[in-house]
């Protein structure tokens, strides 16, 4: 997604006594809806923007039930070993990691260290977060996946890690979708 863009959304809304007159115009869940419902977005996509950036539990279900139904046909179009609940626990990790994922635990979402965080060193200016690169997300261990998709650590790392990865780039794809489809409808429309 653009800079620009990213800059202005907020997902899961903010409430209009939070903004003081110091902070950045924001685009809210009701511009972001409005925008999804205009244009030729695939539902995949909107479900993940309605989930994503609008708090839409039904949209969050909807984009489960997608992606649970996506990985059960590969697990057996590949013939992979399945156990029962597999498909949707590993939905729900590609939903996590893929859709909301993790704030990091050192900047605490914000890309970068805080002067009072290192103020006991030599450097006063704020630098980006070494943990996370400057993103603000964190990732879950490898310890976290493989409790969430009820595996051992070791099953985890030599065979769903690279399976996984097939879904989460599927997620990407469509929030690539969802980025260009709401800059064209959030800020090509008012050149018109």
């Amino acid at each position: 997604m653009s800079r620009r863009l990213l800059a202005r959304m907020n997902p899961h809304s903010i409430s209009p006594s939070n903004i003081n007159s110091k902070t950045k115009p924001l685009i809210s869940s009701s511009d972001v809806a409005a925008a999804l419902a205009y244009g030729n977005l695939s539902k995949e996509a909107y479900y993940l923007g309605r989930a994503k950036y609008c708090d839409d539990k039904i949209s969050e279900a909807l984009l489960l039930q997608h992606l649970e139904r996506k990985i059960q046909y590969a697990i057996q179009k590949n013939n992979w070993r399945d156990a029962p609940g597999r498909a949707k626990n590993l939905a729900k990790l590609v939903l996590a990691e893929g859709v909301y994922g993790l704030t990091c635990k050192r900047c605490q979402g914000r890309g970068y260290i805080s002067k009072q965080a290192i103020s006991n060193t030599s450097d006063r200016h704020a630098r980006a977060c070494q943990s996370c690169h400057g993103t603000g997300f964190g990732k879950f261990s490898y310890d976290q996946k493989a409790h969430i998709i009820n595996i051992s650590k070791s099953n985890w790392a030599r065979t769903w890690e690279a399976r996984t990865l097939e879904f989460i780039y599927y997620v990407s794809k469509l929030e690539q979708e969802l980025a260009n489809h709401l800059r064209f409808q959030l800020f090509c429309q008012d050149s018109k």
